[in-house]
């Protein structure tokens, strides 16, 4: 969470200068330079070559997906409501995650799932409700607005 954290921050700062798309770009092409040497090292390139092309298409789906419209939409999210509220809801990553290999892959959902979703759930409610506080009466006026 702490990564979403300084990535949403940094979005914001960005999001001043950029447009969504334009700060995914530069994001996405400064950690692809930064992680290059330690895929080289690994072998990625040789590895990447001899893969099958179903692996090669599990690839591009998570880059389309995964990685460009979710981070587009982060960062359309944070310039509209902000680096704090945006990132609270990648609380909904694994929610996603579950729903989705029910629906692709024919997952089964347990009990145990489901409570850990509502948790999550709760858990992004209660966030969104501390960055929302209750209004208060303005000083000299009833709590419906007329004049004390």
């Amino acid at each position: 969470m702490l990564c979403w954290g300084v990535y949403s921050v940094l979005a914001r700062i960005a999001s001043r200068r950029f447009d969504a798309v334009s700060a995914t770009f530069y994001g996405t092409a400064l950690g692809t330079a930064i992680l290059i040497p330690a895929a080289l090292l690994e072998g990625g390139a040789t590895r990447l070559l001899d893969a099958p092309g179903e692996a090669l298409a599990g690839i591009a789906y998570l880059a389309v997906f995964g990685t460009v419209a979710a981070f587009v939409l982060l960062n359309m999210g944070v310039a509209r409501i902000g680096a704090s509220r945006a990132s609270a809801f990648a609380l909904l990553v694994p929610i996603i995650g579950v729903l989705s290999s029910v629906a692709l892959l024919d997952e089964r959902l347990g009990p145990m799932t489901i409570v850990g979703g509502i948790v999550v759930l709760i858990g992004l409610w209660l966030v969104e409700q501390a960055g929302h506080p209750a209004p208060r009466p303005v000083e000299g006026r009833a709590a419906d607005g007329q004049a004390a």
